[in-house]
């Protein structure tokens, strides 16, 4: 049964198309920043990044490494081009000067992605790797999750199907509607969750999503 998107300041849902670009250090470089801990441009952060065309950011490094799913457009630095579906894993002490000739939306988190064995990881998540029937309606592709650390990494895809996810978890929707106990979601609402408990969320036609669960 479908719900309206909640509006209760207690749904830890944010519908981030409703959500105002923000600058960032970079000229025509925005973000919306989802989850944000620590300082302004130096903490643990969450955020959905968009480059304008023929847009760039100064070479940097990632303390603490940094992920990226590439939504729209391409992404580039000088490692190469990464279309809509690239999945980047850049550990610790990487460095990269990005930008984005015609223009991108990217999934970003910072600061998450700690430890000195971390890979270096750049793969299309669309045409590689294998889709895994988890049940009827619920199949899961594994994007990153190795021994000794606590995330396991991948997209869901929901087919007039519910699943039920244990937290903590983040969540951002990729594709189609997700209803739960706080309401209806639409592409790019996102969810950090948490609590070390259940929720269980469902789709009514297809739906998919990045998950990152920490086990």
């Amino acid at each position: 049964m479908k719900h309206e998107q909640s509006d209760s300041p207690s749904s830890p849902w944010q519908d981030t198309t409703l959500m105002a670009w923000q600058a960032s250090p970079a000229v025509g470089v925005l973000r919306k920043r989802l989850f944000h801990r620590g300082g302004a441009e130096s903490g643990v952060v969450s955020s959905i990044v968009r480059y304008e065309p023929n847009s760039d950011f100064a070479a940097h490094q990632h303390p603490q490494g940094e992920e990226i799913l590439v939504l729209e457009g391409v992404f580039s630095d000088e490692h190469g081009d990464y279309p809509q579906g690239y999945h980047l894993l850049n550990p610790d002490g990487s460095c990269h000067t990005p930008f984005s000739q015609q223009g991108c939306t990217l999934w970003v988190k910072l600061r998450q992605y700690d430890g000195a064995d971390r890979p270096l990881q750049h793969s299309d998540s669309i045409n590689q790797g294998q889709w895994q029937q988890a049940e009827v309606g619920v199949s899961v592709k594994t994007l990153y999750q190795q021994r000794g650390y606590a995330e396991q990494i991948c997209l869901v895809r929901l087919h007039c199907a519910e699943m039920t996810v244990t937290g903590p978890f983040e969540l951002l929707l990729l594709s189609g509607e997700l209803d739960d106990q706080f309401g209806n979601h639409t592409k790019l609402s996102y969810l950090r969750w948490s609590e070390n408990s259940s929720l269980t969320v469902a789709a009514s036609g297809d739906a998919e999503f990045y998950l990152c669960q920490y086990r």
